[in-house]
C-alpha cells in the first residue's frame, strides 16, 4: 500500500501508519481473548501473529479500533503468542507540494564576431517534488492496556487427554511413580500394563497384563505426581528383579501411551 495519497490541487499527504505489538501468555487448557487497541484518532486495519508450536488460533475479531484474538492452549504448559496490529490515523501528515519544474540555462559568449547568436544558450528542464521515499512504518508499544483474559477452560467438543510427562514411569523402592499432566481439570485412573509377553519363574505372562494402578485428580490444567500401586503380578515382578524397560499406561479416559520404566 502506498503511503502517499494522490495529488489534488497541487499538494499531497502521507498516511499516518504505526504498527503496535505485544506478547501474551496462554495458560494450559485455557481459551484466552487477547486485545490490541490503537491510539485515539486511529483505526486498526491489518493484524499479524506468531505463535509458539501447539498454540491454536480460534480466529480474531476486527473491531474499528481494537483487534481481539481468541487463542486456545491444548497443551500442558504455558505458550506465548506474539500479536501485532497496523494502525491508520484518522488524519494525514503535513502537506507535500506537487511536482514542479526547475529550468537550468547555460550561456556562452565569445570576443570574436558572430553572425548568429541564437544558439549561444541552452536550457535543461527537470521535474521535482518534495515527497521523496516514504519513511518506514514505525513500531511502537500500545498506548492502551493490552487485554489477555481467560474466557474458558476448554474448547467445546475437545477431549481432555491425560499424558505421562516425558513418557517415563519411575520404579522406586518397589513402587511405580508417574507424573501425569492434563490440559484442563481432569480425574481418573492410570493403569500400567505389560507391552509384550514374557516368562516369569517359568510362567507365561501375557501382553497387556496389569502391573500397577493409581488414581489422579487435577482441579485445573497442570501436572500431578501419581503413585501406581503394584498388583499381585506387579509385586512378583518387582521381587524377582525382572527388568521391564517398556510398558503401556492406559487411562480411564480411553487413551493409551507407551512409556519407559526407569529404575532408581
Amino acid at each position: 500500500m502506498e503511503r502517499e495519497v494522490s495529488f489534488d490541487d497541487g499538494h499531497s499527504h502521507n498516511l499516518m501508519l504505526e504498527r503496535i505489538w505485544t506478547e501474551v501468555e496462554v495458560q494450559p487448557g485455557t481459551v484466552n481473548e487477547a486485545q490490541l487497541t490503537c491510539a485515539d484518532g486511529s483505526k486498526g486495519i491489518v493484524a499479524g501473529w506468531d505463535f509458539d508450536p501447539g498454540l491454536v488460533s480460534l480466529g480474531n475479531d476486527p473491531r474499528p479500533v481494537t483487534r481481539a484474538f481468541k487463542l486456545y492452549n491444548p497443551t500442558g504448559e504455558p505458550l506465548t503468542a506474539r500479536l501485532s496490529l497496523l494502525c491508520l490515523g484518522d488524519r494525514t501528515s503535513g502537506e507535500l507540494t506537487g511536482p514542479g519544474e526547475v529550468h537550468n540555462t547555460a550561456q556562452i559568449s565569445t570576443t570574436s564576431g558572430e553572425d548568429n547568436t541564437d544558439n549561444n544558450s541552452s536550457t535543461a528542464t527537470v521535474s521535482v517534488q518534495d515527497s521523496g521515499p516514504a519513511p518506514p512504518v514505525p513500531n511502537g508499544n500500545p498506548d492502551k492496556p493490552v487485554v489477555n483474559n481467560p474466557v474458558g477452560n476448554q474448547v467445546a467438543g475437545t477431549p481432555i487427554v491425560p499424558r505421562v510427562v516425558a513418557g517415563k514411569v519411575t520404579q522406586k523402592k518397589r513402587r511405580y511413580l508417574a507424573r501425569i499432566t492434563c490440559p484442563a481439570a481432569c480425574s481418573g485412573t492410570a493403569t500400567l500394563l505389560t507391552s509384550r509377553k514374557f516368562r516369569l519363574n517359568g510362567n507365561r505372562i501375557a501382553k497387556g497384563s496389569v502391573l500397577a494402578k493409581g488414581s489422579y485428580s487435577l482441579s485445573q490444567a497442570g501436572t500431578v505426581k501419581v503413585r501406581l500401586k503394584p498388583t499381585r503380578l506387579g509385586r512378583r515382578v518387582l521381587r524377582s528383579g525382572k527388568k521391564i524397560n517398556r510398558a503401556v499406561v492406559s487411562f480411564s479416559s480411553g487413551n493409551e501411551q507407551p512409556v519407559r520404566i526407569k529404575r532408581r
